[in-house]
């Protein structure tokens, strides 16, 4: 019966332990998020002159809500993209278009609220369509 003051101060030790271990989003885990970046070329009077996939162009990615990008990537060849060792949480995911004559201005695209749920999760992203 004397153990019990022992007892109960080892159980909120681990409880405070548990609560202070717990992951926020961020880097650090086993999750994934990928996508593609498609570009647009156009005139200064916004004709289209020709679009795909572009290569070696940079995607950021930042816990949601915070405007400090944590990591940075270029795409592939073919416009891919991957952010790997990612934590469950969720994220924002952009790019900046880089169109100087455009008749409209578009700057930065971005995809926010990319929720991980699961800790081996792999999270595809619709395409980050940019003007060039």
């Amino acid at each position: 019966m004397k153990n019990y003051p022992g007892l109960l101060i080892a159980v909120l030790f681990s409880t405070v332990l548990f609560i202070a271990c717990k992951k926020e989003a961020g880097p650090g885990g086993l999750a994934s998020i990928k996508g593609k970046v498609f570009a647009t070329d156009v005139t200064a009077s916004g004709t289209e002159r020709d679009s795909n996939y572009i290569g070696d162009h940079r995607v950021y990615i930042s816990v949601s809500g915070n405007s400090s990008h944590f990591d940075d990537v270029r795409t592939s060849y073919d416009g891919t993209y991957k952010f790997s060792s990612l934590r469950k949480g969720s994220y924002d995911v952009w790019t900046f278009g880089e169109c100087d004559t455009c008749v409209w201005t578009q700057k930065k695209v971005m995809l926010t609220g990319v929720e991980i749920s699961e800790k081996k999760q792999e999270v595809e992203l619709p395409d980050l369509r940019i003007i060039l």
